[in-house]
């Protein structure tokens, strides 16, 4: 299962991707903050792709959200 994080460096974000990571289930994150996860190299299974404007997506950060199973937005 492929998970989009959006905001995993704040409190709450954080914890979301801990979880995500730690859950076998879930065999790939992709994190969309203005600046770099915190657990961005703790993980294989995590792409962190920082935005510095959220009104402007280019193809590379575009083919990282393809086929995602689940987007976590809050």
């Amino acid at each position: 299962m492929k998970v989009i994080v959006f905001g995993a460096t704040g409190f709450v974000g954080q914890e979301i991707l801990r979880q995500a990571i730690a859950l076998p289930s879930i065999t790939s994150v992709v994190t969309v903050g203005r600046r770099a996860a915190p657990e961005a190299s703790s993980s294989s299974k995590l792409k962190d792709v920082v935005l510095s404007d959220w009104l402007k997506y280019s193809d590379d950060v575009k083919k990282e959200l393809v086929n995602a199973d689940a987007c976590i937005w809050y």
